[in-house]
């Protein structure tokens, strides 16, 4: 930030804000720790408008990622027991789960007719979507490849060209 720019709150609650979102839809989507509901995804419009929930169930939601068209969410809950991959709407609809076996750290691909994720093996999971006039058409999952251990939370960047850019950690004391 320079001299010129002043920060603005956009936002006040009681309760902690984490792992922001920005896609260029014109919206931010947040998770909200509530000890309530765990973990709840909000969405906080950019133009000054009011937060609202998008997602809040009594189960964990987390680790949102918006399509490249703002109008899908992927994201993380333990809905099932397990930490799975889910996607909806943005505006309403049905959550669609669509990792079986396990998933952490959703992203889209640069047109939205992939979802990537991490499964519970640490294989990058990779899966097909096409939006329907009702909900989303989910292929099976696919494995890609296995990713290295790194430090941190998430391992892979999709880039605009759908390459990944992966973080790794190196062993104490090696350069």
């Amino acid at each position: 930030m320079d001299e010129s720019t002043t920060a603005a709150t956009l936002w006040k609650s009681n309760h902690d804000k984490q792992r922001p979102v920005w896609p260029a839809a014109g919206f931010i989507v947040t998770v909200v720790d509530d000890p309530a509901t765990h973990g709840d995804l909000w969405v906080l419009p950019t133009d000054g408008g009011q937060p609202h929930q998008l997602i809040a169930t009594e189960f964990d939601e987390e680790d949102p990622a918006v399509s490249p068209d703002g109008q899908w969410i992927a994201f993380v809950s333990d809905r099932s027991g397990a930490n799975e991959i889910y996607v909806r709407r943005m505006s309403v609809g049905r959550v669609l789960q669509i990792s079986t076996k396990g998933g952490t750290s959703p992203a889209w691909n640069h047109d939205g007719s992939e979802i990537f994720y991490v499964g519970a093996d640490r294989m990058l999971m990779s899966v097909a979507v096409r939006p329907t006039a009702s909900s989303l058409d989910a292929a099976a999952a696919k494995p890609l490849f296995a990713l290295p251990r790194i430090a941190g939370r998430r391992p892979f960047s999709v880039t605009s060209d759908d390459r990944f850019l992966l973080s790794a950690s190196t062993p104490a004391g090696t350069n």
